[in-house]
């Protein structure tokens, strides 16, 4: 993931609810339930299949005021979980 930059995309066969800070994923193809917390909600509201990974990062750096080499670590952390998971893929 280091030499190109790549956009990561929900897949179609998710559903997930906003309830407070907190969200909750359900991805029926792959029977998994995922309820993230404040932060994994702003990034999971980043992921529109138009933003790449460098401009997800620019918007943690941005909100959060972290430092970009740890929010970069930090998303691609948690973008292969969700990857993991099957609720994302990269294009």
């Amino acid at each position: 993931m280091k030499n190109k930059v790549l956009t990561p995309k929900k897949l179609q066969d998710i559903e997930w609810k906003k309830i407070g800070e907190e969200t909750i994923i359900l991805g029926r193809k792959s029977q998994s339930i995922l309820r993230l917390n404040s932060i994994g909600s702003f990034i999971w509201f980043k992921i529109n299949g138009k933003r790449n990974l460098k401009q997800v990062t620019k918007q943690i750096v941005l909100h959060y005021k972290v430092n970009e080499k740890k929010a970069e670590k930090d998303l691609h952390a948690f973008l292969q979980e969700l990857k993991k998971l099957k609720l994302i893929h990269f294009e």
